[in-house]
């Protein structure tokens, strides 16, 4: 979690951001509420892998998209 929101502090300034997870939803909720000293949480979707991608990473994964 560390290394992304290190990640997420050098691309600022961040107008949205997208955080995605397969099968850890808590993770991700932890990880918004520390991205939100960058950004309105209002900003921040949190949205669960879908198959397709998630096959190839398997459970655990979490990742960040912003813009």
């Amino acid at each position: 979690m560390n290394r992304l929101l290190k990640f997420i502090e050098s691309r600022q300034p961040v107008s949205e951001m997208m955080i995605v997870h397969s099968e850890i939803p808590e993770q991700a909720d932890r990880l918004k509420s520390a991205a939100s000293r960058y950004l309105d949480p209002g900003r921040i979707i949190v949205s669960q892998l879908g198959a397709a991608l998630g096959v190839h990473g398997g459970p655990g994964v979490l990742l960040v998209a912003v813009r």
